[in-house]
C-alpha cells in the first residue's frame, strides 16, 4: 500500500509529538469515559472527586484544538500570503478536536437521531435533474430493539438540458399519490428488509490510524482504484453519522494518509454551518468526491460530489451532496409503517 508522507506545519505537533500526545489522551478517555460511546447501554456515573481533572485536562486540550483550528481558518487556509494548509494538518485539527468532543449521550428511552438531506443527479436521454430527498434513522437506546427510519422525497432541484423533457420526468414521478409523504420502515435490531443498517464491522475496526488505514485496504469495498476506493469507504462510514469520537478520530488521521488527498478552495457553508471540503479527485481527474468537517470540534458536516468538467448537457458544478446532523430525541415516529422488501 503506498503512503504519502505528510508535509509538516508549525502550527501542529510533529508525527511523534502528536501519537504521544493522543495516545495520553485516550488512556485518559478509557479511564475516565470523557467521551463515552454512542454504544453505551447504561447511563455513565463519574466519581466527583475526578471531574475537576477531567475538565481541566480537557480544557486545556480544547484551547490548543481551538488554536489549531483559527489558525487553519483564519490564516493558513485562505490567505493569499500564506502557504495553504495541508489535508493532513486540517484532519489532524479535526482529530485533536474529535478526541475531546463527548458523543451525544442516549439515555433510556431516548433515540439517537441522524438525519440526511441528499441531493443526486438523474440523467435522462437529453437533461438531467438534480433529485432530493430526507431521511432519518432512529436508534434507540437499548440497539437491540426496534430502529425507525423515515423518507421522504423532496422537490426536484436544479434542471440540466433539455428542460421539457426534465420537467416531464419529474411530473411523472410526481403523479404518485402521497409521493411527498413520509413513510416509516421499521427494523429490529437495525436490519431493515435484510439489510443490517446497524453497521456491525464498525466494532471490529482497530482505533489506531496506521492499523485503520491497514484495514482499510484489505476490505475495500468497490472496485475503484485502491486509494480512491479508500477515501470513498472512509467517507461512506463517517457520513452514517454513527461512528464514535475515538474511531472517527483514527478515520480522519487514516485519510490525511491517502495520496492525492488535499483541501479544496474556500470555506464550505452548509444548512448555517461553515466548514472545510477535503478532497480527492477521481483517477480520471473529471469529479472530486469531498467530506464538510468542522475542525473546531471534528463533526461531519457533510460530504458532496463535485463535476469538473462539462459534460453533455451538465456543466461543471457540484451534482450531489449529503448534509448529515445528529442529536438525542425523547421520541421516535409511531407509523403508520410500511413494509419494504428484501433488497436483491
Amino acid at each position: 500500500m503506498n503512503k504519502s508522507t505528510d508535509l509538516h506545519s508549525d502550527l501542529l505537533p510533529n508525527d511523534k509529538a502528536f501519537t504521544r500526545m493522543k495516545q495520553d489522551l485516550f488512556e485518559r478517555i478509557d479511564a475516565d469515559e470523557l467521551a463515552p460511546s454512542i454504544n453505551l447501554v447504561a447511563p455513565v456515573t463519574h466519581n466527583p472527586a475526578k471531574k475537576t481533572t477531567r475538565r481541566r485536562w480537557a480544557g486545556a486540550m480544547a484551547v490548543a484544538a481551538a488554536a489549531i483550528t483559527v489558525a487553519l481558518l483564519g490564516a493558513n487556509l485562505f490567505s493569499p500570503n500564506v502557504a495553504p494548509a495541508t489535508a493532513a494538518e486540517v484532519l489532524r485539527s479535526a482529530a485533536a478536536a474529535t478526541i475531546i468532543t463527548a458523543d451525544p449521550v442516549v439515555g433510556p428511552g431516548q433515540y439517537l437521531m441522524t438525519q440526511r438531506t441528499e441531493g443526486a443527479l438523474g440523467r435522462g436521454n437529453d437533461s438531467g435533474y438534480i433529485d432530493n430527498r430526507r431521511s432519518a434513522m432512529y436508534i434507540p437506546y437499548d440497539r437491540s430493539g426496534t430502529w425507525i427510519e423515515e423518507i421522504q422525497w423532496l422537490p426536484a432541484g436544479e434542471i440540466f438540458g433539455d428542460a421539457a423533457e426534465a420537467q416531464a420526468e419529474i411530473d411523472d414521478f410526481w403523479s404518485t399519490p402521497g409521493r411527498g409523504d413520509a413513510k416509516f420502515y421499521e427494523g429490529p435490531a437495525g436490519i431493515f428488509a435484510g439489510s443490517d443498517r446497524s453497521y456491525p464491522e464498525l466494532a471490529s475496526m482497530p482505533t489506531d490510524s496506521t492499523e485503520l488505514l491497514d484495514f482499510v485496504y484489505n476490505n475495500l469495498t468497490g472496485q475503484n482504484p485502491p486509494d480512491e476506493q479508500a477515501f470513498l469507504d472512509i467517507c461512506d462510514h463517517l457520513s452514517t453519522g454513527v461512528v464514535p469520537a475515538k474511531l472517527r478520530a483514527a478515520m480522519y488521521e487514516a485519510l490525511a494518509h491517502i495520496p492525492g488527498v488535499y483541501v479544496a478552495e474556500g470555506e464550505v457553508t452548509v444548512d448555517g454551518r461553515t466548514g472545510v471540503a477535503i478532497g480527492r479527485k477521481t483517477n480520471s481527474d473529471s469529479e472530486s468526491h469531498q467530506l464538510i468537517i468542522d475542525p473546531a470540534t471534528g463533526l461531519l458536516i457533510g460530504t458532496r460530489s463535485v463535476q469538473l468538467i462539462d459534460r453533455q448537457f451538465v456543466p461543471a458544478g457540484i451534482r450531489g451532496n449529503v448534509t448529515l446532523e445528529t442529536t438525542v430525541v425523547d421520541e421516535a415516529p409511531t407509523g403508520p409503517f410500511t413494509v419494504r422488501r428484501p433488497q436483491g
